[in-house]
């Protein structure tokens, strides 16, 4: 009976052992799935983040042509400018938005990003300049 005792004492030891020694690895298996579902997530989110970057230079650059295309507008109006002074000022002045426009090119594609408040901080500055260009381009002879 005392050996009987003994040999349950000694399998339910044993048993409770190797239940314990069973949770870390379940546990380690669990951390794993969590570690490789929240890198998916971390992948996700950024290629996200690109694509809406992608999305931002696109614009940028679809801008940036209509631009191009209005100052190529401008510059036939001016050539009917009678008016010899008037015209060389009107050159001037659409040399100068000609130069912001190509300086916010020149900026879109040489910026690089060292976080992402840096790149949101780019991309409102690059947005107002934008904006403030196409202003000036459409009101060229308003003024």
């Amino acid at each position: 009976m005392k050996n009987s005792i003994l040999a349950f004492i000694t399998i339910s030891f044993l048993a409770v052992f190797a239940l314990n020694s069973c949770e870390p690895a379940q546990e380690t298996e669990m951390e794993r799935d969590a570690t490789v579902e929240a890198e998916r997530d971390v992948d996700i989110e950024d290629r996200e983040y690109r694509v809406r970057d992608e999305d931002f230079v696109t614009d940028a650059e679809i801008q940036i042509a209509e631009h191009n295309a209005m100052i190529e507008i401008h510059r036939e109006r001016i050539r009917t400018e009678e008016d010899p002074e008037d015209r060389e000022e009107l050159h001037e002045r659409l040399d100068e938005l000609e130069q912001r426009n190509i300086d916010l090119e020149r900026r879109l594609h040489e910026y690089e990003p060292t976080g992402d408040d840096d790149w949101e901080e780019f991309k409102d500055e690059f947005h107002n300049n934008m904006e403030d260009l196409r202003n000036s381009l459409r009101d060229f002879f308003n003024h």
